[in-house]
């Protein structure tokens, strides 16, 4: 099973995939008070 986590409860956007509880992705965007702006840049890169 997959797991998609977003979390935006701080200035730190996060973004991470799990595959069977193993991270297969995780990406941050520090300062990003704006979390809908920060997320397409992680997605991006």
């Amino acid at each position: 099973m997959s797991t998609l986590i977003i979390d935006t409860a701080t200035d730190r956007t996060s973004v991470g995939i799990f595959k069977d509880g193993v991270a297969v992705f995780y990406a941050f965007h520090d300062g990003a008070m704006a979390h809908g702006e920060a997320l397409p840049k992680i997605v991006a890169e």
